[in-house]
């Protein structure tokens, strides 16, 4: 399922995000969060504090390109 989330800087849509993904590594399933090329670092860096070993496992982070 593609989720997109959208609202105004600082609403809480990154938090939302990383909340959902850590649901859907809870329940074993796949999650992948597409992210700009320039971003992808922090992205993968944020997702791994966020969540732990499970990203490891369950959650990916691509870009664009």
């Amino acid at each position: 399922m593609l989720t997109i989330l959208c609202g105004p800087a600082r609403c809480g849509k990154s938090t939302r995000v990383y909340e959902r993904m850590g649901v859907g590594c809870a329940e074993k399933r796949r999650q992948l969060l597409l992210t700009p090329e320039q971003r992808s670092h922090e992205t993968e860096r944020r997702l791994l504090q966020t969540l732990g070993n499970r990203a490891a496992e369950w959650a990916e982070v691509t870009t664009f390109t």
